[in-house]
């Protein structure tokens, strides 16, 4: 398969040479190679051989990939050769060509999509895929084409290299990734919901609502959703709802602008620039523990450490544990948003014997009552 890969980069290379030969050291009446000859020998010799070799290596799954190889084929031999323009295959450099013909798949992968935490990617035989950023696991089979090899299912994939689908291939984003794809996909969600007492338990104490259609502790949280949920466990929505003041951000829905503006205003939350908040953006596990932290008094600037460690300083301070973390750091749903609020509620006030839930109930959020109640229903265990 290793050698399957690497013909098929040599033929796309070989291609991008003889270009060159028709380009620059020929005339149309004069050409170092006939196109005659390109086209009806080498052409053919080239494409028998890589045909060989997938169906010795893929066996019933080269249907697909030979219909695939066959419109690229035809594409070159109708377009303009000249366009073609040698590249290297590396870690981040591709060969490239004219968006026209969009014939080699490292330069036709226009397409660039997200896929959340507890999503599934499924891509068409056929098609390539490259990971961009983030984490994401094979699950299935695929080609590497950057290293021309085959790598098994449960193979983590490597950022920049591009994979070629073979039998409906599946990828898994474990902490949410972005890719650039050549073909047809679709999204699957995976993920099943753990913590749902817990999302009672804090509907019960006014902190959680979900929406319309449900809790939809399956997806991954927005900015908007975590901030709401931030100002909540701050015992702040009230004030929030009342305050009138303005925001300078041109991003925010109606039914949350009090709360962005309130945010804003006390200095808890700020925007993705002077003008965008970005609230549609997904929240991640850094973000929300961070949003955490600012809830029982901490801070970046005061404690010393970096946003893009407040994870690590959640567990140093004993307010979650390094298991609690590793799972949210590599999959953050609405589930986790949920978890990590609902834990955060018995753990004291920075500088104080006051847990959490003790200023909430001191500021009429909940009562004892309301507190003892949900307790007793919920159904899990914290993560150990």
């Amino acid at each position: 398969m290793k050698r399957l890969a690497k013909n098929c980069i040599s033929l796309t290379l070989a291609l991008a040479l003889l270009a060159g030969v028709f380009s620059a050291s020929a005339t149309s009446s004069d050409p170092a190679v006939t196109r005659s000859y390109f086209e009806d020998v080498y052409m053919q010799r080239v494409k028998t051989k890589v045909i060989n070799n997938l169906q010795t290596a893929l066996g019933n799954k080269k249907n697909t990939l030979i219909k695939n190889m066959d419109q690229r084929l035809a594409s070159l031999t109708g377009g303009n050769l000249t366009e073609i323009v040698k590249g290297t295959i590396a870690s981040s450099t591709y060969l490239s060509m004219d968006s026209a013909h969009q014939i080699n798949t490292f330069a036709s992968l226009k397409s660039s999509v997200y896929v959340g935490g507890g999503m599934t990617l499924r891509v068409m035989s056929g098609s390539t895929v490259i990971l961009v950023s983030g984490y994401a696991r094979l699950v299935n089979a695929a080609i590497d084409l950057t290293e021309g090899v085959v790598q098994t299912s449960g193979t983590s994939m490597r950022s920049n290299h591009a994979y070629l689908s073979i039998n409906g291939g599946r990828m898994s984003a474990s902490a949410g990734a972005t890719y650039r794809i050549d073909g047809s996909y679709s999204l699957v969600n995976t993920y099943i919901p753990t913590y749902t007492s817990l999302a009672d338990a804090l509907k019960k104490l006014k902190l959680f609502y979900g929406s319309d259609v449900g809790y939809e502790l399956e997806r991954a949280p927005s900015r908007l959703e975590s901030l709401v949920m931030l100002i909540r466990l701050l015992g702040k929505e009230k004030e929030a709802l009342a305050y009138t003041g303005s925001h300078p951000f041109t991003d925010v829905p109606n039914w949350a602008s009090r709360y962005v503006a309130y945010a804003y205003k006390q200095g808890i939350a700020g925007g993705k620039s002077k003008t965008r908040f970005g609230g549609d953006d997904l929240c991640t596990s850094t973000e929300y523990t961070c949003f955490v932290l600012r809830a029982l008094g901490y801070s970046e600037r005061a404690d010393k450490y970096l946003w893009s460690e407040s994870t690590y300083f959640a567990q140093k301070i004993g307010l979650y544990n390094a298991k609690e973390m590793s799972v949210c750091r590599r999959t953050f749903m609405r589930d986790h948003l949920v978890y990590l609020s609902f834990y955060a509620l018995p753990f004291k006030l920075k500088g104080t014997n006051r847990p959490l839930q003790q200023q909430l109930i001191d500021n009429r959020v909940f009562t004892l009552q309301q507190a003892t109640t949900a307790l007793s229903q919920i159904t899990v265990k914290r993560m150990r």
